[in-house]
């Protein structure tokens, strides 16, 4: 990394931070450069969760709150993951930049495909979901609610593109509920591929999310303004308000079935608050936006530090 920056010679070194990784704090101090590290998750945690504790867990942790108090500016993806690393505490220069889109993402894809060769019924009520499949996505919920919905007499079925370890979990529970006609896995497709499967959607859902993390999939659902149903985390709420910018829901079925219901009651009123979404994701949460926020961070520390 230092060779590179002195070939370079960046003004800058933007970083998304990485379990135990500081090398980039350290180049940008030795080059007296700015350094902007962006934190997106709790790296120690997520990779004991993931993978089990480590000899290097305590080092990894002591690593990390060493980069957050040392880098010249913090950006982290929500206010919530700043409490739970005592970023708030331990940088005296942090903001809060949630996840982004890149426009214009929903236009490459050259795949064709429709609602017929998927034998999805064009007058169902169709829910969407894009994404890992992780247990904390709640794509369960999504399940429950088809057969929940179909049971009340209202012609529901979902998509679900991606994939994950509990899909074969998910497949049976759609089985047992006897919704395995009206729940169709894609798998997983290319990225811009994404968005032929989110046009073809009535709804598109993210039922569940953890405490901390910005769900970069709500922001680009908003690329191809359809009603959005979302999870009340304070990430979330940090962005979206509940019936201006989208549902926003605790995660059970009939939080979910009472949403559904109302954007089908009153589909002017959801496309109003799909475009509205749409326009506050095109205006202030794009990579650009993110980035010009950046660099003002950085010309005012160099206003202080002059």
């Amino acid at each position: 990394l230092q060779s590179v920056a002195q070939e370079l010679k960046p003004d800058v070194i933007y970083e998304r931070s990485h379990y135990g990784m500081i090398a980039g704090v350290l180049v940008a101090r030795d080059l007296g450069i700015h350094h902007v590290l962006e934190v997106n998750c709790p790296n120690v945690d997520e990779r004991i969760q993931l993978a089990g504790n480590s000899l290097l867990s305590r080092r990894a942790r002591r690593k990390d709150r060493w980069a957050f108090a040392n880098s010249s500016h913090v950006l982290t993806v929500s206010t919530h993951l700043a409490q739970v690393l005592s970023i708030d505490v331990l940088s005296t220069n942090w903001n809060v930049t949630p996840n982004a889109i890149r426009p214009g993402l929903e236009t490459e894809s050259r795949k064709k495909t429709n609602r017929n060769s998927l034998n999805i019924d064009n007058e169902s009520i169709l829910l969407g979901f894009v994404g890992s499949i992780f247990p904390w996505h709640g794509v369960d919920i999504i399940i429950k609610s088809v057969h929940e919905l179909q049971r009340q007499g209202i012609h529901a079925e979902a998509l679900v593109v991606g994939d994950g370890e509990i899909v074969p979990e998910l497949k049976l529970l759609a089985f047992q509920l006897g919704v395995s006609q009206e729940v169709h896995f894609i798998g997983s497709v290319s990225h811009p591929d994404t968005f032929v499967y989110t046009k073809l959607c009535d709804i598109l859902v993210m039922p569940r999310s953890n405490a901390y993390g910005s769900p970069v999939k709500i922001f680009e659902y908003a690329l191809v303004a359809k009603p959005c149903i979302v999870p009340e985390t304070s990430p979330v709420t940090e962005v979206m308000d509940d019936g201006v910018h989208g549902w926003v829901i605790k995660p059970e079925v009939r939080d979910m079935i009472q949403a559904v219901i109302e954007i089908v009651k009153n589909r002017q009123h959801a496309m109003t608050v799909a475009n509205t979404w749409r326009n506050k994701v095109l205006n202030e949460h794009t990579w650009m936006a993110n980035a010009k926020m950046a660099l003002e961070k950085v010309a005012i520390n160099e206003r202080k530090t002059a």
